[in-house]
């Protein structure tokens, strides 16, 4: 089951003109009729982790057969 974060605290409207309230980094199913309905509202990782914001990890060493270069 994929799991998706809401991306800002909305007012979305499901399929039957009901406002629901959704805050950032609400977590829902990635089949959530709402995400269905307003993709864009919903990202693959969260935007803050226990009220930390979260942050890209850099790739230290290169992947198998990627060559890095310093500078």
């Amino acid at each position: 089951m994929k799991l998706v974060y809401a991306n800002q605290d909305a007012a979305l409207a499901d399929d039957h003109g009901l406002m629901n309230r959704v805050t950032v980094d609400a977590v829902y199913t990635a089949d959530h009729p709402l995400v269905r309905l307003h993709p864009w509202a919903f990202d693959d990782q969260p935007h803050r982790i226990n009220g930390v914001p979260a942050r890209q990890v850099e790739q230290a060493t290169a992947a198998p057969g990627e060559h890095r270069r310093v500078g």
